[in-house]
């Protein structure tokens, strides 16, 4: 993975119409809104729809030592001396990847129904962050009241959780509480083609997890939904719950069965997104290479359901 931008020229107009709020407050938000985008820009490969002659004159200034006059000058100026600059029309399929596009609000929503993907159009206004809040931890009741903090749009999800299809007396059910917040990931969005893959624990047979997954699959009720399982009787992540999503690594304790759990996220795109890129690579570096050492089924000892690498996190890795 690595964070990524597709962008159309008309979009530096929400720029252009930046304007500071009289309200001390709101100004506060729209400027810091403003600059972590603007750190988004600085930091991610940047997909333009532009012509080869375009970036050919660009490298051209570039060696006369040309200061860009305006916001889109300056920022395909950058992507290019850095060369992060990629040629080639949007592709809304893309997993982890930004949307900065041409389109008015309406199209955006139903740009991001469609695609489960997050986005910004022309309208921009900065008064409300394009990313989500990175927060150290926040507590989870057994019902999941206050799980809405990790609310947003993504089209792949990978969860390690090894006692996740297994239920222990006295606590609550974990699969509708699982529900619950892969609705928060809008998984439930019957619009997009989603992928769910989940790290278990190996049951004692086929059925019991068969069962599990069938349960998954009538509650968040999307038909465009493909889950995987990779189920070892192995303990392979050493009992470390996480979350991966097109953007956001999520740590858990135990947050579908008890009460007042915890759970702290780092969205890709907020803050440092170096390192919380790198960080999110080495873990799904680590599932794939064990993924990849074992075969289909040993005994009860792993199985494998679907296939975990046709997620789109895995993608470039």
């Amino acid at each position: 993975m690595k964070p990524r931008i597709y962008l159309e020229d008309n979009f530096f107009n929400a720029f252009n119409n930046y304007q500071v709020s009289q309200n001390i407050l709101e100004s506060d938000n729209k400027t810091e809104n403003k600059n972590r985008l603007i750190d988004v820009l600085k930091n991610s490969e940047i997909h333009l729809p532009i012509s080869e002659r375009e970036v050919i004159k660009i490298h051209k200034k570039l060696r006369q030592n040309y200061v860009p006059t305006d916001f889109r000058e300056y920022y395909i100026f950058l992507a290019v001396k850095n060369n992060r600059l990629k040629l080639g029309p949007i592709n809304g399929n893309k997993p982890y990847s930004l949307f900065l596009l041409d389109k008015c609000d309406a199209d955006i929503l139903s740009f991001n129904e469609l695609n489960n993907s997050i986005s910004a159009g022309v309208n921009y206004n900065f008064e409300d962050p394009l990313i989500p809040k990175s927060f150290a931890s926040k507590i989870v009741d057994k019902e999941m009241n206050g799980i809405v903090v990790i609310k947003h749009r993504c089209k792949n999800v990978l969860i390690i959780d090894p006692y996740l299809f297994e239920d222990q007396d006295k606590m609550e059910p974990k699969i509708p509480n699982l529900i619950k917040l892969l609705n928060e990931l809008y998984l439930n969005n019957s619009n997009a083609t989603c992928h769910l893959s989940l790290l278990v624990n190996n049951l004692n047979n086929d059925n019991q997890v068969i069962a599990k997954t069938n349960l998954l699959i009538a509650g968040v009720n999307n038909p465009n939904l493909v889950i995987s399982v990779y189920a070892h009787k192995k303990n392979l992540f050493d009992n470390n719950r996480h979350i991966m999503t097109d953007y956001s690594i999520i740590d858990l304790q135990h947050i579908f069965d008890r009460d007042n759990a915890s759970i702290s996220c780092d969205f890709l795109y907020d803050h440092n997104i170096k390192d919380s890129f790198q960080r999110i690579n080495k873990l799904l570096e680590n599932i794939r290479d064990k993924y990849n050492a074992v075969p289909t089924k040993i005994g009860l000892i792993t199985n494998k359901f679907g296939n975990i690498l046709e997620n789109g996190l895995f993608e470039e890795l």
